[in-house]
């Protein structure tokens, strides 16, 4: 109706068309918030391989998959998780690489029982007040020797 043709057989390759993006005189809508989105996957976990040794003056670098391009909000957290109940598990570690090198300040100190750690990553919401909201699942969980 637009472009005053009555059959559409009448059209070419190259023909420009008028395309109407909706009536005429519409009022425009109030603007509404788009909620950031969830994240369906887990990140897909690449090293170290399941139950991997490490030395002690090695400083273990924790990689995976990519899940997109994150909103300025999201991070990947990566959780460890020591199997020593007596240490204290650090917060997330947040980042927006899909690679992590650890301090070593995360070792397990001598004394402890073990010196296995499990690890995963989710990716995680930062909201205003600092708190993380999960936006994904867990990743599947592995664990790493680091005496």
């Amino acid at each position: 109706e637009r472009n005053d043709l009555s059959d559409e057989d009448q059209l070419k390759a190259g023909d420009v068309l008028i395309i109407p993006l909706g009536p005429e005189n519409a009022p425009i809508g109030t603007p509404t918030a788009t909620p950031t989105p969830h994240f369906a996957v887990a990140p897909a976990l690449v090293a170290p391989a399941d139950q991997a040794q490490f030395q002690a003056e090695d400083t273990p670098l924790l990689r995976w998959v990519s899940v997109g391009l994150l909103p300025d909000d999201v991070w990947y957290a990566v959780q460890l998780d020591y199997v020593d109940f007596h240490l204290h598990d650090p917060a997330p570690l947040l980042t927006k690489a899909t690679s992590l090198r650890l301090d070593a300040a995360l070792q397990p100190p001598p004394e402890a029982t073990t010196s296995d750690i499990l690890w995963w990553v989710q990716l995680m919401r930062l909201m205003p007040d600092g708190a993380l909201q999960p936006t994904s699942p867990k990743s599947e969980v592995r664990s790493f020797s680091w005496p």
